[in-house]
């Protein structure tokens, strides 16, 4: 609930970014939490979504 109400008050575009973060905010929990252990190619598409998010958010501010 509490996402959701904070979702509302950003502007629609910083909630598109936010929306790509969830998978791999997903496999970060998964990994510190139930132990779980990512293999190259996930930690390879975790660096490639953040790397995008960050890039999109300079292009944003500009």
């Amino acid at each position: 609930m509490l996402i959701y109400a904070g979702m509302a008050r950003l502007p629609t575009s910083r909630v598109a970014l936010l929306q790509y973060l969830y998978p791999a905010v997903a496999l970060l929990i998964d990994g510190l939490l139930l132990g779980q252990r990512l293999d190259g190619g996930q930690w390879l598409g975790l660096g490639i979504i953040a790397c995008a998010v960050v890039w999109a958010e300079r292009q944003a501010a500009r």
